[in-house]
């Protein structure tokens, strides 16, 4: 039922849904989405690859994204423990993280998603939750787990409530802001009247970015190089940072 309200919300164009279709996106079903990666497993006594199954997928030409959907509803753990099923957040995290970021193939060129997905669309993970709290700590966990996976590129994975993603997505696909979403943004943003961001302005924010991480992992490598366990840890919003400038640059380039 929440993720029929989030396709409403894309849907209306205020007064009224007009049509199953709409030019400024397209929605793909559960049923109609199998991304797979180079896992197997027994299923049934046969072998069978592994799928992950989002709960829809929502595409956005405009933008040239394609946002894989899953719905947080808190029924399942957001750590996997001993014994849990695999619909914990985090297990799901690693699966899209070998989905989108592994190499397929022998030639190591491309993803799996590449494979699956040639557009050229760029992709993205929204874990939608019922509530703030809810949402940072997933980002909380997140951003723990992607730390421990340096040694790869991460993939772009974020936890958002219902409505947060309802108001960006539609600002992405170009779509009218609604009433009750105008009078909050008139609220936001009336201190800051005329305010931009320029290309220079978000290459500035990125660039800080880049280079305190990169300041924290050098303090890291020193500390570990003089026997020290008290590394500088990273900021456990990084990953909500990153996901904030990508947003950015993505409002400075419509």
């Amino acid at each position: 039922m929440q993720l029929n309200e989030l396709l409403v919300a894309l849907w209306q164009s205020g007064a009224r849904c007009p049509r199953a279709a709409h030019p400024a996106f397209r929605w793909v079903p559960s049923d109609r989405v199998r991304p797979v990666w180079g896992e197997w497993e027994m299923r049934e006594g046969r072998r069978q690859q592994r799928v992950i199954q989002p709960d829809a997928v929502l595409e956005v030409p405009r933008q040239k994204r394609r946002y894989f959907l899953e719905c947080e509803m808190g029924t399942h753990t957001i750590a996997p423990k001993q014994g849990n099923p695999p619909g914990a957040t985090l297990a799901k995290a690693d699966r899209y993280q070998k989905f989108l970021g592994d190499a397929s193939g022998l030639d190591g060129r491309r993803t799996h998603y590449e494979s699956q997905y040639p557009d050229g669309l760029a992709p993205e993970v929204l874990f939608l939750v019922l509530g703030g709290g809810r949402a940072d700590s997933v980002n909380a966990a997140l951003g723990s787990w992607r730390r421990k996976a340096a040694a790869r590129k991460p993939a772009a994975m974020r936890a958002v409530t219902f409505g947060e993603a309802a108001t960006e997505l539609r600002q992405l696909a170009g779509l009218p802001v609604l009433g009750h979403q105008r009078e909050a943004e008139v609220r936001l943003e009336a201190p800051h009247a005329g305010t931009r961001l320029s290309h220079e302005d978000v290459a500035v924010v990125r660039q800080y970015l880049h280079q305190s991480v990169a300041s924290i992992k050098s303090a890291r490598a020193a500390f570990r190089t003089m026997g020290r366990v008290d590394l500088p840890q990273y900021p456990s919003v990084y990953d909500r940072m990153y996901s904030l400038l990508e947003r950015l640059e993505s409002a400075v380039l419509a």
